[in-house]
């Protein structure tokens, strides 16, 4: 009788933790694999660089390797400034406010004088960038040193039938730069996420930044360079293990998902 009751217990237990896990909305989804990866010799060390090309590792947060991303130096282009296969137009086309019409953006053309103020001060308002709308009832939308840009309609991250837009704004020097993605809410334009840290190496193998899940709407794929200058990633230890010899100019990627803003 002892016994019976104890393993009535430990499946009552059982089917009640169960039941509690199905309803805690509140657990993160698992993490997901786009693409099968092949593992490398090492991750401790630099991927042997060719005059051809090289290759791009890309983790996991816990470390596990989801694909690896061969590219060739192109030596017509640079990508300081720019990512490889992200459209090069001087505007955009997108449903930005949900109203079920496509709207044209393009970035204000903020003159001459004000690209060399910005060059020769860098103050926040000689660089800023400022993206400007066909449809006169989107307020403009304001950047932060900004006096180069690449941007691109980065689609419906949220499921509510408002594109978002990705910028990355470009810079004179460094090949560190932060690729900012904005939301129309609220009849503002808000940030949808903290600003994606990618090095040279990440924008010149054209690693798309950031992309939705369709079935999980506020929910993003986060592609993220990570090195001991640009590392934003909970889990520093896998900086700290794995990307040993990251930089602004060569650097792994980290893959993540994280719930929009």
């Amino acid at each position: 009788m002892k016994i019976s009751y104890t393993i009535f217990l430990f499946i009552s237990v059982a089917i009640l933790h169960t039941f509690s896990g199905c309803l805690n909305n509140k657990e993160e989804p698992k993490q997901i694999t786009i693409v099968d990866g092949v593992q490398p010799d090492t991750l401790t060390q630099k991927s042997e660089t060719t005059e051809d090309g090289s290759s791009l590792v890309i983790l996991s947060t816990k470390g596990e390797v989801i694909k690896t991303v061969s590219w060739k130096y192109d030596t017509t282009a640079t990508y300081m400034n720019d990512i490889k296969g992200y459209p090069d137009a001087d505007t955009i086309t997108g449903d930005f406010n949900g109203d079920g019409k496509k709207e044209l953006a393009w970035f204000e053309d903020a003159g001459v004088q004000a690209f060399e103020d910005c060059m020769q001060n860098s103050t926040k308002k000689s660089c800023e960038g400022i993206i400007l709308f066909s449809d006169k009832n989107i307020p403009p939308l304001k950047i932060d040193y900004c006096p180069m840009y690449k941007f691109r309609n980065e689609g419906d991250l949220y499921g509510n039938g408002k594109d978002a837009i990705g910028v990355l704004p470009g810079w004179f020097n460094s090949d560190c730069r932060q690729y900012a993605v904005f939301t129309f809410k609220t009849g503002k334009w808000q940030s949808a996420c903290e600003p994606i840290s990618n090095s040279l190496n990440m924008r010149e193998a054209g690693i798309q930044m950031i992309e939705s899940i369709p079935e999980k709407n506020g929910w993003a794929v986060i592609r993220e360079s990570v090195d001991s200058y640009t590392a934003r990633v909970k889990n520093h230890a896998i900086a700290g293990k794995y990307i040993a010899l990251g930089s602004c100019q060569w650097s792994h990627v980290v893959e993540q998902i994280i719930k929009l803003k």
